[in-house]
């Protein structure tokens, strides 16, 4: 179950940094990444093989003698940085934000700003903590099968 809420805090971590961009209105960025979304798609899938290529290949970790548990340090750490950077590497998502905190009425005008940058971080926050529950609940389903 570590492994599982460690990945969705990885994804949880890639949705957030999204939500902020998309709520916070930097379309410079947003533009970038919209350009360069077939490139980022093409990395994207290189990592997902290299990853895939890299599971396939490793041998099961040895049982530590002591606790009869094995040690999963680092691989918790590769799990949380190669989940986050799967996710950024999709650009849709960004753009998904954008188009929802735009419909929301996030646009930022005049002396409003206060007000709207309080409704998108309480969305930043609210779109981590709903990432981070919807892995926890896989990731506890899973381990309690």
């Amino acid at each position: 179950m570590t492994a599982g809420f460690v990945t969705g805090l990885g994804a949880a971590t890639a949705d957030a940094i999204y939500a902020a961009l998309g709520a916070f209105g930097i379309s410079t960025i947003s533009f970038f990444l919209e350009s360069a979304g077939p490139y980022l798609s093409v990395v994207g899938i290189v990592v997902l093989i290299w990853i895939s290529w890299g599971a396939w290949q490793q041998k099961p970790a040895e049982p530590d003698r002591d606790t009869n548990r094995t040690s999963t340090a680092p691989s918790l750490w590769i799990a949380f940085v190669s989940t986050c950077g799967m996710t950024l590497a999709n650009t849709m998502i960004i753009l998904s934000f954008a188009a929802i905190f735009a419909g929301a009425g996030l646009a930022v005008s005049g002396n409003e700003s206060n007000s709207i940058s309080a409704q998108a971080t309480m969305l930043v926050c609210g779109t981590f903590v709903g990432s981070m529950a919807w892995w926890l609940f896989l990731s506890g389903s899973v381990a309690a099968f």
